[in-house]
């Protein structure tokens, strides 16, 4: 019995088995035909993906994109892109104007020609007088080619220190004193336009708040004049140097051992039409401007701000150790803007 109910079971085991078998099979065969067919798919999106990826991130794929899309469409995305754009600049372009414009207000609301305002950094004050701005004729025929030809010229209103940015306050400002002849008083000197320019400048602004800067040529001829003021004097505030300026017509100061040789207090002489002090002499002072010797040819004639290019800066004055001729308003002087002498110094704008 034993051995037929073997049997009789060993035959349907079998086909029960064989049909486990095929079955398996079948399903063996269809998964592996599901599994081609999702690595055929999955394989075709990764070459779709690839392609479309190199298609948007490629350096055109803007222009590409405003292709397919209708004009409307293109036209908003453009604009969209122009505003981003130049979103930087108009950042740029309201901090700083934001604070001239200011001043610009607050000098036309609040002051009238000749007014001073009084600034202070780190604790030392300085005084701006304020200059209506105006026309008048800039240049000479009586003097050097370069004053020439006589030009008119129209200003807007700005500030311009009551006198030379002294040895105190640049020392308040920058924490050295680089002059030659000391006193606190006095002018400081032996800076270069650069100094000004690219570290006193920043530093005096940010103490400040204000955009304080060098004057352009035509600012410092006109203040020199004296203004809407004028009396039309040679030297700034008189037809008599010796009433308004440290000068030497003879260069004698230049020797070491005369009591007149060196740079003066500031204030130690009279003030021009407007207040101001010592644009005639003392010592030459820096302007904004490049200096080009035929400028005055094709000069602007409102608000000139200078040649566009050159290897000096312009200064004005004259100074201590020179003649008168080189102290009249309209004489024009110049150096490289590297250059720190004993004899340069400058007098702030706003």
């Amino acid at each position: 019995v034993a051995t037929g109910e073997e049997t009789v079971i060993d035959i349907p085991n079998k086909g029960v088995t064989d049909g486990i078998k095929n079955k398996k099979s079948e399903n063996d065969t269809t998964a592996s035909k599901l599994n081609s067919k999702l690595l055929y798919w999955l394989g075709g999106g990764i070459v779709l993906a690839v392609i479309l990826g190199l298609i948007i991130f490629s350096p055109r794929s803007k222009e590409k994109i405003y292709d397919w899309a209708d004009a409307s469409v293109a036209d908003s995305a453009a604009v969209v892109l122009e505003a981003e754009a130049e979103e930087p600049a108009e950042e740029t372009e309201v901090d700083e104007p934001a604070v001239e414009a200011e001043d610009a207000d607050t000098v036309a609301e609040e002051l009238s020609n000749g007014d001073i305002r009084t600034f202070t950094a780190n604790g030392i004050t300085f005084d701006m007088v304020y200059v209506e701005g105006g026309t008048f004729q800039m240049g000479s025929e009586g003097g050097d080619d370069d004053e020439t030809p006589i030009h008119e010229v129209m200003l807007d209103s700005y500030m311009i220190g009551q006198t030379e940015v002294t040895q105190e306050l640049w020392e308040a400002v920058m924490g050295s004193n680089p002059s030659y002849f000391k006193g606190s008083d006095r002018p400081v000197e032996n800076v270069s336009w650069g100094d000004i320019v690219n570290d006193f400048l920043p530093k005096l602004n940010e103490l400040t708040g204000k955009s304080f800067r060098l004057p352009t040529e035509a600012e410092w001829e006109y203040a020199s004049r004296g203004g809407t003021q004028s009396r039309g004097y040679l030297y700034s505030g008189s037809d008599n140097i010796d009433d308004v300026a440290w000068y030497d017509e003879d260069n004698n100061r230049k020797s070491k051992t005369n009591p007149n040789y060196g740079t003066h207090p500031v204030k130690g002489k009279m003030s021009n039409e407007l207040g101001v002090y010592d644009m005639s002499g003392n010592v030459w002072e820096w302007c904004q401007d490049w200096y080009k010797s035929d400028y005055y040819s094709s000069s602007e004639t409102i608000n000139p701000s200078g040649s566009s290019s050159g290897s000096f800066r312009v200064t004005r004055g004259g100074r201590w150790g020179h003649p008168s001729r080189h102290c009249r308003s309209a004489n024009r002087g110049y150096s490289k803007p590297s250059s720190a002498f004993y004899y340069i110094g400058f007098r702030l704008a706003l």
